[in-house]
Order: structure tokens, then C-alpha cells, then sequence
């Protein structure tokens, strides 16, 4: 990837333009909020090119790139805009699609289109929660107590 499209730049966007930046990717940022664009503009490196839009169509979407782009990043804090969205982005040839959704009965629809990178904020929780006790130091001074740990329910739970 070296053009990436992020629609919606919220606390999880910022942390992704940063690290997309320090990667030396191309990174454009369509947010509608005024306010925060003007905020993003300061704080973010001058590479981020930032566009406040009112509202998203296809031929803004068009007009900002979206057929030249290799991953689209949808963080919109509407799940049905992000599906919508995602599907576009998918249609235009864009080969890396990946939304934020909150209702986690939308993720068989994301999948069943094609859309397999997902995020939801209760996922990111279990995964900083999990980090934390796989830690090695975390158990005690010697290593690590877990003796084993299993995936069950096809990677729905974890056993240790």
C-alpha cells in the first residue's frame, strides 16, 4: 500500500494516519466536521492531506481519488455509511477495504461482500486486554505461568 484514503479521522484515525505517515505512505483524510479538520491540520505532519467534505457522494469520492487509492479506511461513526461506503470503495478497485463498525451483527454483512478487515471497539479492547495477559512479566518474576492456551469456537474464545 502506498495511497491510503481514511474517511473519518476520530481518535482511531489519528493513531493510523501517524503510524501511516512514519511509514512513508500517502495519506488523505476526508472528515466533515469543520472544527476538527481544522484541528487535524495542526496537529498531524504536513504530509496528511486533509479535505473537509459536507457529505460523501460518489463523485466526490471520485473527484478526491478514490479509483487511484491501494487501501480505503472507513471510520465514519455510522456503521450503515461505512457499509455503504466500503462497498463503493470496493466496486472503484480499491484492493484493501477496511471499516469500523459498532454493531457487531453487521459483521456477517461485511464479510459476506468481501469486506474482511474489521473493527470494532469492543475487539480492540479484547485484543489490549489479551496483550496484557499473554505478557510474560504479568504472571510472575520467572516468566509466564500459562502452560497452554486454546482457540474454541472458531477463534470466538480462547482457553488457558
Amino acid at each position: 500500500m502506498k495511497h491510503v484514503m481514511i474517511i473519518g479521522c476520530g481518535e482511531i484515525g489519528y493513531s493510523l494516519v501517524n503510524r501511516l505517515l512514519q511509514e512513508q505512505k500517502k495519506v488523505k483524510i476526508l472528515e466533515h466536521d469543520e472544527e476538527h479538520s481544522i484541528q487535524l491540520r495542526k496537529e498531524l505532519p504536513a504530509e496528511a492531506e486533509i479535505s473537509c467534505v459536507n457529505q460523501i457522494t460518489p463523485e466526490l469520492l471520485e473527484e478526491e481519488g478514490i479509483r487511484k487509492m491501494d487501501a480505503c479506511v472507513l471510520l465514519t461513526g455510522d456503521d450503515q455509511t461505512n457499509l455503504v461506503l466500503s462497498m463503493f470503495a470496493w466496486n472503484c478497485g480499491v484492493s484493501t477495504v477496511a471499516a469500523k463498525i459498532d454493531e457487531s451483527s453487521y459483521e456477517a454483512v461485511f464479510r459476506k461482500i468481501g469486506i474482511n478487515h474489521i473493527v470494532t471497539p469492543s475487539l480492540v479492547t479484547c485484543e489490549l486486554l489479551l496483550t496484557y495477559i499473554r505478557n510474560v512479566d504479568v504472571f510472575n518474576a520467572k516468566g509466564n505461568d500459562i502452560v497452554a492456551m486454546f482457540s474454541v469456537g472458531k477463534g470466538l474464545g480462547e482457553a488457558i
